[in-house]
C-alpha cells in the first residue's frame, strides 16, 4: 500500500511539474512580443488552478463527473496545457533559427507560427506503427509454435479519441490476422458517456480464438463499474483476475488477466490460480509494475500498456528518455526478468493533452516461438533483437 502511494504521489509530481514549467516558454514568448508577463501568467493560473487543485484534493475520485465540470474544470486545462506545449515547440524552433539567421527573435516566432501549427496537426493525429515481434517460451508446444496476438492499448475513447477512429484501429488489427486479440486496459478516458461506444468497436476484433481484455486505471474513473460488462455485451472476455485455457490438439496455453492495481482490485494469485502445472502463461496486465511478482509467479510473458510510452519522448531515444520514466522503469518496450518477457505497449490514445511528441502510438503483432535455449541471455538477445525489426504501416 505504501509503495502504490508512492507512485501515486509520482504521477502528481510529475503533472503538476511539466504543466508548470510548460507556462514558462509561453511567458517568454508572450513578453518578448510585448505582452506582459503577469498577464500571461494570471490567465495560466486562471485555467490550471482548478484542476491541480482537483487533481491535490482527490486524485483517485471515481465518482462520476458532470458535464459542468468538464467544460468548467478539465477542458479548459487540457487545452491550455496542449496550447503551452506547442506552443514550447514553437519557441524552440524560433531559437533556433534566430540563433542561426539575422532574424530577430519577435520576428523568428512569427516565421516558425506555420512550422508550429504543421506540427501539431502530426501531434494530434499520429499515424500508429506496427511492432513486431518473436517472443521466446519455454516449454512452449509445437502446437503453439508461431501463435500470433495481436496486442492494443490505452485507447482512451472520449472527446478527443472518438469511436470511428476506435474502429479504424480495430480494422488494422483484424488485417494482422493473428490468432488472439488483446487489449491491456484504459479503453476509455473517463466517465460513462463513451463507454458503449468503445465497446461497440472493439466488439469487432476478429481472431480465431477471440479477443480479450483486461481493464486498467482510467476504466475506472467515473464509470460505476460499467466498461467491462459492457466489453463482454460485445463479444469481448473480460480477464478480471481470472485465467482461461487456449487449447490446440496436442497443447495448452494458458492466457490470465488481472484488475487495475490502481484502485487496488488486482489479485495475481487468484487470476494464477487456475493455471495446471508447466503451462506457458500469457498475463494481461495494465500496469507493467506487475512485472516483477508475474515473473516471481512463473508466468513466461507480460502484455502491458499504461505508460504511453511517455507520450512525450526524445525521437529514436523513446526507451531512455520519455516522462514515464519519471514513474517506471518499464515505459517502453520489452524487459526480460529470469525466464519472464514484460512487453509495455505506447498504446494507441491520449491522456491529459491528445498529443504525443516522439511516442509513436503502436499495434503490437507478437509471434510466440518455443525456446531452444534456457539461458535468460539467449531469450533477452532474442527479444531485443526481434524487436528492433519492426515496422510501420
Amino acid at each position: 500500500m505504501i509503495h502504490l502511494r508512492q507512485r501515486r504521489a509520482k504521477v502528481i509530481a510529475a503533472v503538476l511539474a511539466v504543466a508548470a514549467l510548460a507556462q514558462l516558454p509561453v511567458v517568454w514568448a508572450a513578453s518578448t512580443l510585448g505582452v506582459p508577463a503577469w498577464i500571461t501568467v494570471t490567465c495560466g493560473a486562471l485555467v490550471s488552478l482548478p484542476f491541480m487543485g482537483q487533481l491535490l484534493r482527490s486524485p483517485w475520485d471515481h465518482r462520476p463527473r458532470s458535464r459542468l465540470h468538464k467544460y468548467l474544470v478539465m477542458w479548459p486545462f487540457y487545452t491550455w496545457w496542449t496550447f503551452c506545449l506547442v506552443f514550447t515547440a514553437h519557441a524552440v524552433a524560433a531559437l533556433s533559427v534566430a540563433a542561426v539567421t539575422p532574424l530577430p527573435t519577435p520576428t523568428a516566432l512569427l516565421v516558425c507560427f506555420p512550422l508550429a501549427g504543421l506540427w501539431t496537426l502530426r501531434a494530434l493525429r499520429p499515424r500508429p506503427r506496427v511492432t513486431r515481434m518473436s517472443i521466446l517460451i519455454e516449454n512452449l508446444p509445437q502446437a503453439f509454435e508461431g501463435f500470433r496476438i495481436v496486442h492494443l492499448s490505452d485507447l482512451h475513447c472520449g472527446p478527443f479519441t472518438p469511436r470511428a477512429r476506435v474502429a479504424h484501429w480495430v480494422r488494422r488489427a483484424n488485417a494482422l490476422k493473428a490468432d488472439l486479440a488483446v487489449v491491456t486496459g484504459d479503453l476509455i478516458t473517463s466517465g460513462t458517456d463513451h463507454v458503449e461506444d468503445v465497446a461497440m468497436a472493439l466488439g469487432g476484433l476478429k481472431a480465431p480464438f477471440g479477443a480479450f481484455g483486461c481493464l486498467g486505471n482510467h476504466d475506472y474513473f467515473g464509470t460505476d463499474g460499467t466498461v467491462g460488462p459492457a466489453l463482454e455485451a460485445q463479444g469481448v472476455r473480460v480477464l478480471s483476475n481470472r485465467g482461461v485455457l487456449l487449447r490446440r490438439p496436442g497443447g495448452t496455453l494458458y492466457l490470465a488477466g488481472v484488475d487495475d492495481n490502481w484502485s487496488e482490485r488486482d489479485d495475481l494469485g487468484r487470476a494464477l490460480r487456475d493455471r495446471p502445472a508447466r503451462v506457458p502463461t500469457v498475463l494481461l496486465a495494465h500496469d507493467p509494475a506487475l512485472f516483477p511478482p508475474a515473473s516471481q509467479a512463473g508466468v513466461d510473458l507480460v502484455l502491458s500498456g499504461h505508460t504511453h510510452g511517455g507520450q512525450f519522448a526524445v525521437p529514436w531515444l523513446v526507451r531512455r528518455f520519455n516522462l514515464a520514466r519519471l514513474m517506471t522503469p518499464f515505459s517502453s518496450g520489452l524487459y526480460r526478468l529470469g525466464r519472464t518477457t514484460l512487453f509495455v505497449n505506447h498504446g494507441l490514445g491520449t491522456s491529459g493533452p491528445p498529443i504525443r511528441l516522439g511516442a509513436r502510438p503502436e499495434l503490437a503483432l507478437i509471434t510466440l516461438v518455443r525456446a531452444r535455449h534456457s539461458t535468460a541471455a539467449s531469450f533477452a538477445d532474442a527479444a531485443h533483437t526481434d524487436l528492433a525489426r519492426q515496422s510501420s504501416a
